[in-house]
């Protein structure tokens, strides 16, 4: 499995034969951090919600294309909304919405039972009256009214106010005998709260006989040297492969440096 660059675009070849970058994810789990999400916690839930998703993706089947049909049928909602469409197209979309983002819903709820038990020195949950909806008799009916009544709202803001997509997700890290939330830790204490998380995501994974490759893109960044090597333990303590870049520490008999 390769990538090569050929007239300026990227080609993926698997077994010498030319594929698409897709098919990378059929062949192999990937769970990784990037140096964008240093703020995630930091900044509008948006990005978290992207990364609670990417990785309810990896765990709960048709997760993805719930979250994709959610949105499709929201921006058609709002569409119809503001340009004043028929009645009966909008009762559709929002039928439509109501139905996968209640998928969506059960989707986010089944990944943090099952990736809460796997948790250390961490606690994360999700924040938001939408979470309501799952404990209805009939979770769809529920949300398509919240969308039915948020419609003179969304149509002055211009966005989708009721709905999955209006859910927050908190972290709080245990540092010694004191509970620091995501939002007002430092910015190492921030990154202790992504690894954490990371770290049971992959034991999750592994308790459904899943082995990913975890990618960690500038592990060192914000993290003195305790924090390095509890990183690099924790990391090797999952006895999976791990990829990781900038890492000063050469010594570590658990690193193995790579130099290209």
């Amino acid at each position: 499995v390769g990538v090569r660059y050929r007239g300026g675009q990227r080609q993926v070849v698997v077994d010498g034969v030319e594929g698409k970058l897709e098919d990378l994810a059929l062949m192999v789990c990937v769970v990784s951090l990037a140096p964008e999400l240093d703020r995630v916690f930091y900044e509008a839930p948006g990005g978290r919600r992207a990364l609670l998703d990417a990785w309810t993706a990896q765990v709960v089947k048709g997760h993805d294309e719930a979250v994709s049909r959610y949105g499709v049928h929201t921006k058609n909602r709002l569409k119809i909304l503001l340009q004043g469409g028929a009645a009966d197209w909008l009762e559709a979309e929002e039928f439509q919405a109501a139905r996968w983002g209640v998928v969506m819903l059960e989707g986010r709820a089944k990944y943090m039972a099952l990736v809460q038990g796997h948790m250390d020195g961490l606690r994360v949950r999700l924040n938001g009256t939408a979470q309501e909806v799952l404990a209805a008799d009939d979770p769809v009916a529920m949300l398509k009214g919240k969308l039915e009544r948020s419609r003179e709202i969304d149509v002055r803001l211009e966005r989708t106010s009721a709905g999955p997509n209006t859910l927050d997700v908190v972290a709080e890290l245990e540092m010694g005998e004191a509970w620091v939330v995501a939002k007002q830790s430092s910015s190492g204490q921030h990154k202790r709260v992504l690894l954490r998380w990371l770290c049971a995501h992959v034991r999750a994974l592994q308790g459904l006989g899943v082995a990913p490759l975890v990618v960690v893109d500038e592990l060192g960044a914000h993290l003195d040297a305790a924090g390095k090597a509890e990183a690099v333990e924790a990391l090797a303590g999952l006895g999976v492969q791990v990829w990781v870049s900038d890492v000063a520490m050469d010594d570590h008999p658990l690193v193995r440096v790579v130099r290209v």
